[in-house]
Parts: structure tokens; sequence; C-alpha cells
């Protein structure tokens, strides 16, 4: 998602949001009772809780980058 939206008008603007937030409606809609797992940089793991999701590991390096297993 932050390749999608790594432009210097987005930031701030709740773009990610919305496009966070519609992945997971479509997720929902067509995948029911499918958790959604994602491996989150560390520095981006207060954005993902705000979206629901919930920490489901320790932190752990991943391309030499603090990463948190997170799921929703």
């Amino acid at each position: 998602m932050r390749a999608c939206l790594n432009y210097p008008t987005s930031p701030r603007h709740g773009k990610g949001k919305e496009l966070l937030e519609y992945i997971l409606k479509v997720i929902k809609e067509n995948f029911p009772n499918t958790k959604v797992e994602i491996d989150a940089q560390a520095h981006a793991v207060g954005y993902y809780e705000k979206g629901g999701f919930k920490i489901t590991s320790e932190p752990f390096i991943e391309a030499g980058i603090d990463h948190i297993k997170m799921e929703y």
C-alpha cells in the first residue's frame, strides 16, 4: 500500500486510510471469516492499529527493517 501512495501530494490527506478501509471491506465481502495478516513495518504499527489491526508477534527483522505481524 505504501508504494501506491508514496507521492508528495498524498501524505496526511486520508488517502491511505480510504484505501485500507476499501481493501478490508472488499476482503470481508468476498472472503468472510478470513483473517487478514500483514507484516507491518514497526513505524507503521500505530497506523494499522487505528485501522483495526491487532499485534500478533514480537518484532522481527525483514529485509533489514523492523516488522511486526498483525491481524485484522
